[in-house]
């Protein structure tokens, strides 16, 4: 009987110290979070990498990115990946950065434009990618800004190539590999007029997530120092 009991408890104890499995809801964005990678890209290799080294379990959803900005508004869901800006802090808790990577104004090479400041972008038209912020200050920027929105960076680089607009931003990291990918022959007409910033990335989770919440907490200091990663022009 009293081995039964301590067996019983043993069960109870662990069940309740068991680690509650969190949604992490993806999509794919190569090469930073890319779902043919069995690591889901370098982001996923960071992030799930902390979660794992923290015995937290988790489960990857994948949806479109659309889909997981609205359930991030809404429900305990968690992603990675993300850009800080004012809007999201209102509905959004974040993690310590983990990622940081430079942003350009990219242009035409035969395009003579001349950027001396990011403000004097305001003369030129300026692609964007839907629902995607790019760091507070020149998210403030392009609401004075002549801005044509597309749903994703390739179309605002066929776009660009094709004269349809003057100037797109994005992160090194990013844009060369679609370049070198998908516009193999038209690659070097592009290049970059002049920086924005150096974007970070944060693991996020809805802002009444308990969960998430804790999580964070968790992973925050097994996440690497922004400060020491070397990020190239």
């Amino acid at each position: 009987m009293y081995q039964a009991l301590v067996f019983l408890l043993l069960i109870s104890t662990s069940l309740l110290t068991k680690a509650k499995p969190i949604v992490i809801a993806i999509s794919d964005f190569p090469p930073s979070i890319d779902l043919s990678d069995e690591n889901y890209g370098i982001h996923g290799e960071l992030i799930l990498g902390a979660l794992r080294d923290a015995g937290q379990p988790f489960e990857i959803k994948i949806y479109s990115w659309t889909k997981i900005k609205q359930m991030l508004d809404t429900q305990d869901i968690c992603s990675f990946g993300w850009v800080k800006n004012q809007e999201r802090q209102k509905r959004w808790q974040y993690s310590r950065p983990y990622h940081a990577d430079i942003s350009y104004l990219w242009g035409r090479k035969d395009n003579p434009i001349k950027l001396n400041s990011v403000e004097d972008a305001l003369r030129y038209s300026i692609g964007v990618t839907r629902g995607f912020s790019y760091g507070q200050e020149f998210d403030d920027l392009l609401t004075r800004a002549s801005v044509d929105e597309s749903f994703d960076d390739t179309v605002n680089l066929r776009k660009l190539l094709a004269g349809r607009i003057d100037l797109f931003p994005g992160q090194a990291l990013i844009i060369r590999p679609i370049l070198a990918s998908r516009f193999t022959d038209q690659a070097d007409q592009l290049e970059p007029k002049i920086v924005i910033n150096n974007l970070s990335h944060h693991f996020v989770c809805n802002i009444d997530s308990q969960l998430g919440k804790e999580v964070i907490q968790k992973i925050n200091p097994l996440l690497p120092n922004v400060e020491e990663i070397e990020i190239k022009p």
